[in-house]
């Protein structure tokens, strides 16, 4: 009995040695083959077999089913289980939106290709050899790097390449990884770049553009860090110095400028970069040679630097200064000439005033005692003195004309024109038609009520037909009013039509004392300061139709 307890112990411990030992194999087994090493389980297993096999023949048909159960289970499991992390890593690779692919090292078939791979170029690469599908090429490619990744024994090598098949760039990392069947493969994967690599094209193309308008520039252009440290400086710039370039790049702005006029707006230079906003500012400096210069600047925002223009506005402040003392003489003789004026009329009118008063006073007491040509005489004269006061008042009239005493307004064409045809007496043999269309202008009310009068008096006072027609127009242009006035008058030779707007020209005899030739040259001053035209177009005999226009944005 004893002996038979015995036995049976140590039949027990040996079984359960036997199964311990199929459990550990088939947990080895199972990390073998979640790692790929499919061919090795299976040896282990064939091996585990050999020496078991015998052993396992004296066992009980329940030991036995046991260790089937065990042996089947587990296997299910480990496939299972195998299954989904294979499923699970397609996924990722597939969910990778960049080229991967696995291929042999020296067959140079393709082994795995993920998905973005296979829908750029069109089909599934996996068979096929590498540089043929992904080249098109009928020999291995110049640039394979197979041997380098085989020195390299796993560690990656990163290159670039541009794939003229697909037009595009690509980041590309290569390295050597272990097959299922242990053969070392070729693992790849390529970054497209493409995007990336344009625009650092487009930006180095912009910066060498930036560089290139630097440097052809005529203004003096400096780039500044943030803190006032220089940057870049081009050529027209180190005129200022008596430094090289070398010299001056990463010095503060206060060793740069130290030897000229320094800017209180250089404490203002750092709040660009926090502001955004653009500083104007006009400096003065003077140079090593003792010119003084005159300089518009711009601080502005350059990506992480300060940028700053001065352009040089030395011949325009000097042209201002010019320009200043030209309207300061102009106005002199403007006043001057006005004095003239009335000096002029007062002391040429007080001889006129007593030769008028003799000859009316001559055809008054001795009208009887003189013969019928001293009275003609008389008569020339007393003409020839109120003609002579007339041009006196007439240069009087110019040299008072203010353009400047009215200001600018919004006028009422319709409303200029019924004033000033209730202002002056129109015969009944004229007619006068005005067009429906009279726009409200921006202009000086005064002056453009003198134009219209002189214009229109006139039509009036030369008209020589029975029946005197005059019509005022209007015309709207696209950037000014277009105004005339036409009358049927005898009209003007086109000899004359320049001639007209000077002083003291007139088409009628010169003892017409109504006519003294000063009411077109204040029309066309009046005009040109408003800053339009004035022109005449005429048939002689037939017509005279007399044209100005006036800018609609008249800002003067």
């Amino acid at each position: 009995m004893g002996k038979i307890k015995f036995k049976s112990i140590i039949y027990y411990v040996f079984i359960f040695f036997i199964i311990g030992s199929i459990l550990g194999l088939i947990e080895a087994s199972l990390e073998d083959f979640l790692k790929g090493g499919f061919q090795e389980v299976f040896k282990e297993l064939h091996h585990f077999h050999h020496y078991t096999s015998i052993m396992l023949l004296g066992l009980p048909s329940s030991i036995l089913g046991l260790i089937a159960y065990f042996l089947t289970h587990n296997l299910k499991i480990s496939k299972t289980q195998l299954e989904q992390e294979r499923n699970q890593l397609l996924s990722i690779f597939d969910s990778i939106e960049e080229s991967i692919y696995v291929s042999d090292l020296y067959t140079n078939k393709i082994l795995f290709a993920n998905k973005y791979l296979t829908n750029i170029l069109g089909f599934d690469p996996v068979g096929k050899i590498c540089f043929r599908a992904l080249q098109e090429a009928t020999s291995p490619c110049e640039f394979c790097t197979n041997n380098k990744i085989l020195e390299l024994d796993g560690a990656p090598y990163h290159w670039n390449y541009f794939n003229e098949k697909l037009n595009k760039h690509f980041c590309i990392t290569d390295r050597i990884i272990s097959w299922s069947d242990k053969r070392k493969v070729r693992f790849e994967i390529a970054v497209d770049v493409t995007e990336q690599v344009n625009s650092k094209s487009q930006a180095l193309e912009k910066t060498e553009l930036l560089n290139s308008f630097m440097q052809s520039s005529p203004d003096f252009v400096f780039i500044w860090d943030k803190d006032l440290n220089l940057v870049e400086i081009n050529e027209v710039g180190l005129t200022l110095f008596s430094e090289e370039k070398d010299e001056l790049i990463g010095k503060h702005i206060d060793y740069v400028f130290r030897d000229l006029e320094r800017s209180t707006h250089f404490f203002n230079y750092a709040d660009v970069l926090k502001t955004e906003n653009t500083l104007f500012y006009n400096h003065t400096i003077t140079t090593k040679n003792g010119d003084t210069l005159y300089f518009s600047v711009r601080v502005f925002q350059s990506g992480e630097n300060i940028g700053q223009v001065a352009t040089d506005i030395t011949s325009l402040v000097l042209a201002e200064e010019d320009m200043k003392h030209a309207i300061e003489d102009l106005s002199r003789s403007n006043k001057d000439l006005e004095q003239f004026a009335y000096i002029a009329s007062h002391d040429l009118k007080a001889p006129l005033r007593n030769i008028h008063s003799l000859a009316e006073w001559l055809l008054t007491e001795y009208k009887e005692k003189l013969d019928d040509k001293g009275v003609e005489y008389l008569e020339i004269m007393l003409s020839r003195v109120i003609r002579m006061n007339n041009f006196i008042d007439g240069i009087l009239n110019y040299a008072k004309l203010d353009l400047n005493k009215d200001t600018y307004s919004t006028v009422n064409l319709r409303d200029i024109i019924e004033e000033v045809l209730s202002s002056i007496t129109i015969p009944e043999h004229i007619s006068i038609h005005t067009s429906d269309h009279c726009p409200q202008i921006h202009a000086k009310k005064i002056l453009i009520e003198q134009v219209f009068l002189n214009l229109i008096d006139n039509a009036i006072k030369h008209n020589d037909k029975a029946e005197g027609k005059i019509k005022i127009d209007c015309i709207e242009k696209e950037d000014c009013w277009q105004f005339s006035v036409l009358d049927n008058g005898p009209g003007i030779d086109p000899l004359y039509q320049e001639k007209v707007f000077n002083f003291f020209q007139t088409l009628k005899s010169k003892e017409n004392i109504e006519t003294i030739g000063m009411g077109l040259p204040i029309v066309k001053k009046i005009i040109h300061h408003h800053g339009g035209n004035i022109w005449i177009e005429s048939s002689p005999g037939n017509y005279c139709n007399i044209f100005f226009t006036i800018p609609k944005n008249t800002n003067c």
